[in-house]
């Protein structure tokens, strides 16, 4: 049978000594090795310990690949290659064991954590044991750093994302072929997965790729280093100070860009739209990551606009999301909204941003023009796009890709930092016939919103529920039959659209009302 060993931080050198005739290596680089279960009778693992930690993350905190993915991968590997045996951090155990308590027997478990007289770790040793490990260099600051003597060969780890919808797995190699060595800053990945563990899976089968290329080196802000080698134990060996500056100059581009204003402002925005937009999880996942890497790019000039595509049902939480960040955002603003369901099917252009001068109306402008002139906003919502034209379509192809336009008086419009929010009732069968592929590829964010699941509709119902009974009580004095409004709620979960929901839970609620007679 296969034994898993329990280890701490602290307590890599037991681990070492107690596997010290295994090669530790990761689930993840095995699943990018082998992505299909049918391909790990390929692999050649000999003594080998597999982590199995941060795959773990995933399972329990997002589910984005399914419980099973990692249980049928250890079954395999048990059934190709018995001598295996596995290694997780003792901060998962329980967890573990309750999400998969048949796969390893109580007598299978052992722990190597720490004690006094093994808190020290000889790094050095450690590496003759550990797989593809990675030097990582440390700088203190932002202001403290100076230039580096080749400032083309450092990448903020943002900045090598290339998959429109924000996946860590679709790295763009060709920007690092060009240089003999570089470095590639963590600082704000690291600052991201504190609070997203669940892309921890996803980023440590990035390392494993990059670890093939023998010219990779790493950079981090110094407080973070101990994060990092926590969440990745088995990637990076041990910090060294980054030594390759002129102490003359100091460098304020590519590792200014984890200023920590930003990152606090775009993790406020993050975690608002996570405790108030109801279910979508892998979307409010992959929008966190791709708000973070916008704020990064925009900030060293490489992207000007966020634009996200979302369609679905009328109902599902589209434009709802784009209220919640809209309020989050800029809360004493108007927000800005075009609806192409109320322009006619000709002139929509002309609508949109103006009639040619000369022509009846030209002096009024179009209507984003005189929204974006009035409101201090830069979150737009276009709701119902199905129904824009094929100029409206060469318009966005321009705004999307320069981040700005020209309207028909010839003035140039400049949308940078802006959000641009897109939603659509079309489904995912017409949604590529009706938005041309060129248009598509523009979006930096592309979701179709399913119906709110059971469970997620239940948490919506009792918090605005709450929230209105409250709400009315403390500034109304109102009193409910609250035993009578919790039997009527019940029964809203079998409603769909949350537009409806809202309005019924109001209905229940002021339905209930103890009037007082004088």
């Amino acid at each position: 049978m296969n034994k898993l060993y329990v280890y701490d931080i602290d307590s890599l050198e037991t681990l070492k000594k107690e596997l010290n005739e295994y090669k530790i290596i990761t689930l993840s680089s095995i699943i990018v090795e082998a992505p299909m279960i049918e391909d790990i009778e390929d692999l050649e693992l000999q003594n080998n310990a597999v982590d199995i930690t941060n795959v773990f993350y995933d399972t329990f905190y997002s589910n984005k690949y399914g419980k099973s993915l990692l249980e049928r991968y250890i079954l395999e590997l048990n059934d190709n290659f018995p001598e295996i045996v596995y290694t997780i951090d003792s901060n998962e155990k329980n967890n573990f064991l309750k999400v998969y308590p048949f796969l390893f027997e109580h007598d299978e478990i052992f722990e190597c954590l720490t004690t006094n007289e093994t808190k020290t770790t000889d790094v050095e040793e450690l590496k003759t044991t550990l797989f593809n490990i990675n030097t990582v260099y440390t700088y203190p600051n932002r202001e403290g750093i100076s230039k580096f003597k080749n400032f083309d060969n450092i990448f903020n780890f943002t900045q090598l994302i290339k998959d429109p919808n924000g996946s860590i797995f679709n790295i763009d190699f060709d920007k690092l072929s060009n240089y003999e060595e570089y470095y590639i800053d963590l600082t704000s990945l690291i600052d991201l997965l504190k609070i997203r563990k669940e892309l921890i899976f996803s980023c440590e089968s990035v390392f494993y790729k990059l670890s093939k290329k023998n010219n990779v080196k790493y950079l981090i802000r110094e407080d973070l280093f101990d994060v990092l080698t926590e969440f990745f134990p088995f990637n990076f060996d041990k910090s060294q100070k980054f030594n390759g500056f002129d102490e003359d100059s100091v460098l304020t581009s590519s590792l200014d860009i984890s200023c920590e204003t930003i990152e606090k402002e775009a993790y406020s925005i993050i975690n608002h739209v996570n405790e108030n937009l109801q279910g979508h999880e892998d979307f409010k996942t992959d929008f966190g990551f791709n708000l973070l890497k916008f704020r990064y790019l925009n900030k060293i000039a490489r992207r000007k606009i966020l634009s996200i595509f979302l369609c679905g049902k009328s109902g599902v939480g589209k434009t709802e999301f784009a209220r919640i960040i809209s309020q989050k955002m800029y809360p004493n603003c108007e927000q800005i909204k075009l609806n192409f369901g109320n322009y006619s099917t000709e002139g929509v252009l002309n609508s949109l941003i103006g009639s040619p001068l000369g022509y009846r109306g030209s002096e009024r402008g179009g209507e984003l023009i005189n929204k974006i002139k009035v409101s201090e906003s830069k979150v737009i919502l276009i709701d119902e796009f199905e129904k824009a034209d094929e100029t409206v379509f060469n318009f966005f192809y321009e705004l999307l890709e320069d981040g700005k336009f020209t309207d028909r008086a010839g003035i140039e419009h400049d949308l940078n930092g802006y959000i641009i929010i897109f939603t659509s009732n079309l489904d995912k069968n017409n949604y590529s016939t009706v938005i041309p592929e060129a248009l598509r590829s523009r979006f930096d964010m592309k979701y179709f919103f399913n119906p709110l699941k059971a469970e997620d509709k239940s948490r919506y119902v009792e918090k605005y529920s709450v929230e209105l009974i409250e709400e009315l009580e403390n500034v109304l004095g109102i009193t409910f039959n609250k035993d009578n409004i919790i039997t009527k709620l019940k029964d809203l979960i079998h409603e769909d659209n949350m537009r409806e929901i809202r309005r019924k839970i109001e209905d229940i609620v002021l339905s209930e009302m103890n009037i007082k007679s004088n």
